[in-house]
């Protein structure tokens, strides 16, 4: 296990957790705000309303219009000012709400590494923000990323399927509307594969996880951006 040195100058044994343990406790917590709109021809789609935008601008934030809302008249400029005005206090009250959840989601998290990763009375040991900073960071396992994949392809295998980086062109690629976390997915399998359990696969160094999941998959990726080539051609050929 881990040995930090805590502010009182004496070490604290932290148990590492294992890869998915943190997946018990609920990810609740709010995603961005988002709206529909309209776009040319009528078009309608999600998009995400940022109302840090109006700072970063200099923009004033949308504010009432000086009339009664029962006097408004569709299609007016004030119409349209009072729309933008719900707008952005629907999104404002939806980033209370996020912080209010992330807020939760991570006293959970921490309930959780002191009652299971340190010893009863370490716990009273930890009483400065950097004696927790210590403990969290000893106790938790770095995630496998996007980019630490897409690295690893284009640096260690000069790997891209049609001038594009594997990752793009796999969501190119991609049809229907399943989603699921494809790199826990692959790291779950070849753990099973080498039969480790999650602790066991938690002590593996992350850049190790990341360039073996790449060396186990690399040539099915390979072989079904072939083969969504190949039917895509055939498609297209055949509606001509």
């Amino acid at each position: 296990m881990p040995i930090v040195t805590l502010s009182d100058g004496d070490p604290c044994e932290v148990r590492t957790l294992g890869i998915f343990e943190l997946d018990r406790i609920g990810r609740n917590f709010l995603g961005p705000f988002t709206f529909t709109m309209k776009v040319l021809g009528g078009t309608e789609k999600e998009a995400e309303y940022d109302i840090g935008r109006y700072e970063e601008l200099g923009r004033p934030k949308p504010t009432p219009p000086d009339i009664p809302v029962h006097e408004l008249k569709e299609n007016t400029q004030e119409w349209y000012q009072y729309r933008d005005w719900q707008l952005f206090q629907a999104a404002e009250h939806h980033g209370m709400l996020r912080i209010e959840s992330i807020s939760i989601y991570a006293d959970e998290v921490i309930n959780y590494i002191l009652s299971n990763c340190l010893s009863p009375q370490d716990i009273f040991r930890i009483v400065t923000d950097a004696d927790w900073e210590l403990v969290y960071f000893a106790a938790m396992v770095p995630q496998i990323t996007e980019k630490m994949i897409t690295d690893i392809l284009r640096d260690s295998y000069q790997a891209a399927f049609n001038d594009q980086d594997i990752f793009d062109a796999l969501d190119n690629a991609k049809g229907g509307s399943g989603r699921y976390n494809a790199i826990r997915l692959w790291e779950n399998e070849w753990a099973n594969e080498m039969g480790y359990s999650d602790m066991q696969l938690a002590i593996v160094p992350v850049e190790e996880r990341a360039r073996r999941i790449v060396a186990k998959f690399l040539r099915g990726w390979m072989e079904s951006l072939e083969m969504d080539k190949w039917s895509k051609e055939r498609e297209s050929g055949a509606t001509h």
